[in-house]
């Protein structure tokens, strides 16, 4: 109870601080979240029986102030662990602490624990959760971690977990994230560590080059040469890999014509294998960078990837560059609120096992909508730049900022686009556009009996009118408009294939986990695409149904509410109902029941109805008879039956 500051108990109208024997609840007024120190917030409840000053008999619980939103990353000054890893197994102990020293926990109720291909997150693995008012984890011996090399810590809460992650630990040396002056590297375990400080002008490799000599695409030739460190003194030779991304994921050496993956000290160059596949070890992910490093006898291992030369794949082909809407999340962060003129930056992220192989540069263009009308240039960045700062002067119907990819052979054809300002926006609605280019009858049918993934065959009804249609394309989004959307693949009878052609009217869903490109963000819709696109009025989706083999959970809501007119056996009114996270994962669910009761828990129910998945209120006609009925539930439900227990309940009177 350090700095307390003392409740009042709203008592029906007759506030209070003492709360009588036997009454065991208190139902606190609205007050600011504060204790009597400034700067030190109140993360805590105390509940204390009087009069009593020893603090053994006290009880208390953290204090969750639900802000309605899900948890900022927490801010860490350290995040380590000492034990031991193995090709696929992990124990040790993971320990914590943070830069504020008296850490506004309020927003968090724990943190979550991941295992991640990256320190960004990439292809994360829930393992736990763990009290927010702890700072370690101990992971049990031989625990497995598959290929995932990195664990990672989270801030969560009942509304989802923070966007980034609050601290990040990799077993690989690929992933450790070095300072520019020193590095940590372990020799026989985690634990047993060495640091050496130097100047990383004098060790690092700069200046990569690569010129593909082979013509057809997504095969490569060619010279890569590099400039060598300043002090060799260690270097025994260098390693060069192809890389999905500069952190090296899925990263596999290069070979010379003589089969030597090592290139001696003194040749700074490597010419390549004839023909050489650009990929990785990892399955869809393309390779996109060259990396090339040393390897020192003082470490006894390659350098780290802050000291390492790398430089971006342009893979020639007559390919264009493929659609950016397929490759980048784009943002526009304004700087300057002037009335006549952009000020501000704009950021765009590859996304997972995005090819941008194909790419020399970024285009980026203001527009007056997302298709691109009256659009004009106003940057261009190089293939490995993933930013521009922008000041330009604003023009009449100006709405959104758009990026194209580029090369020898042209523009992408459809671009990725961010609004300038929300307010920019246009509202979308369910009705309106072209009837004849609408796509109909979108269905969908999980073949995957793995939950979290899906395959299995998308049909649809096509457009009356397909003038301009070149093909279809499939892809799963959090929602009918495509919002993070990845794109899918059609097994085609093993020649897999994203383009669906004109008259097919179906896909085979490859098998693939069922996920967004934003992290956090679950995959709940197919979304059909005819191509090229011409506004989300046209497209048709339908809702996921991940058919895990079981029945659905209780998905969490923050208000059931119903509006009534009732009588003693009849009733009638809106039930409405909000979800506690902002991105519901709805996808093991394929529609909601809703049902009269007895009580809040089910007892002696009937059924009354069911709603569409995508529903958030449902209106009961006056006039329904109750019975002895007092409650009105709504669960979760698919194919498999129904949750085990009701996502939220009304009841009309005290039961």
């Amino acid at each position: 109870n350090s700095y307390g500051t003392q409740l009042w108990d709203f008592n029906d109208g007759n506030p209070r601080t003492s709360i009588p024997v036997g009454t065991n609840q208190m139902n606190v007024m609205e007050c600011w979240r504060v204790t009597t120190a400034t700067g030190i917030p109140a993360v805590k409840i105390v509940v204390i029986p009087r009069p009593n000053l020893d603090t053994s008999t006290w009880g208390s619980t953290h204090l969750w102030d639900d802000g309605g939103t899900v948890p900022q990353a927490i801010e860490l000054t350290t995040f380590t662990f000492s034990g031991y890893d193995s090709e696929d197994k992990i124990g040790g102990t993971l320990s914590w602490s943070f830069l504020d020293p008296v850490l506004d926990s309020g927003s968090l109720t724990h943190f979550a624990i991941y295992f991640a291909l990256n320190a960004n997150g990439w292809y994360r693995k829930f393992h736990t959760y763990v009290p927010v008012t702890d700072l370690s984890y101990v992971i049990p011996d031989s625990t497995v971690k598959g290929s995932e090399n990195c664990l990672l810590l989270y801030g969560h809460n009942p509304r989802g977990t923070s966007k980034d992650p609050a601290g990040s630990f990799c077993f690989t040396p690929e992933s450790y994230l070095y300072t520019t002056t020193t590095h940590t590297f372990t020799t026989t375990s985690i634990t047993s560590t060495t640091t050496i400080t130097e100047i990383p002008e004098l060790v690092s490799i700069t200046d990569v080059t690569f010129t593909d000599t082979h013509p057809h695409p997504w095969t490569l030739s060619g010279l890569i040469s590099w400039t060598p460190p300043s002090n060799l003194e260690n270097v025994l030779h260098y390693v060069v890999t192809l890389s999905h991304d500069e952190l090296n994921t899925g990263g596999t050496e290069l070979a010379d014509p003589s089969l030597s993956t090592q290139v001696p000290v003194g040749s700074n160059s490597l010419q390549m294998m004839p023909h050489v596949w650009r990929k990785t070890l990892l399955l869809d992910y393309p390779a996109n960078f060259i990396i090339v490093r040393a390897f020192r006898s003082d470490l006894g291992r390659l350098q780290p990837l802050t000291q390492a030369g790398i430089a971006a794949i342009y893979d020639v082909s007559s390919e264009k560059p493929a659609e950016t809407s397929k490759l980048l999340s784009l943002s526009f962060i304004p700087e300057d609120e002037a009335s006549d003129r952009w000020v501000g930056t704009v950021a765009w992220q590859r996304q997972p096992g995005a090819d941008v192989g194909f790419i020399s540069s970024w285009d980026i263009y203001l527009a007056k909508d997302v298709k691109g009308s009256g659009k004009r240039l106003i940057a261009s960045k190089p293939a490995d730049v993933y930013k521009a700062d922008i000041s330009v002067a604003a023009e009449a119907g100006d709405t959104c900022v758009l990026i194209y990819a580029r090369n020898a052979n042209g523009l992408s054809q459809l671009p990725q686009s961010a609004y300038l300002r929300d307010d920019l926006r246009p509202l979308v609605t369910s009705s309106g556009g072209d009837q004849f280019n609408l796509m109909q009858n979108v269905s969908f049918a999980d073949g995957s009996a793995v939950a979290n993934k899906i395959s299995g065959l998308v049909t649809w009804s096509p457009p009356e009118n397909l003038t301009g249609v070149t093909h279809y394309e499939v892809w799963q989004a959090a929602d009918a408009e495509n919002s993070y959307g990845t794109q899918l693949w059609d097994f085609n009878d093993g020649n897999p294939r994203t383009s669906i052609p004109v008259g097919t009217n179906q896909m085979n869903v490859m098998e693939c986990w069922r996920v967004t490109a934003q992290t956090e963000v679950p995959a709940v819709s197919l979304v059909v695409i005819p191509m090229p696109s011409h506004g989300i009025s046209m497209w048709g989706h339908v809702h996921i149904w991940d058919d895990s083999g079981s029945n659905p959970p209780a998905l969490k809501l923050s208000e059931f509410a119903f509006k009534r007119s009732d009588a003693q056996d009849r009733f009638g009114g809106t039930l409405s109902w909000s979800f506690q996270d902002s991105n519901p994962d709805t996808g093991f669910l394929s529609r909601w029941a809703i049902y009269l009761a007895s009580d809040a828990h089910g007892a002696d129910r009937v059924f009354l109805d069911y709603a569409s998945i995508s529903a958030t209120s449902y209106t009961i006609a006056d006039g329904t008879a109750t019975g002895s009925a007092n409650c009105v539930l709504l669960y979760g439900e698919n194919p498999r039956g129904t949750s085990s227990s009701a996502s939220g309940s009304f009841c009309f009177t005290l039961v």
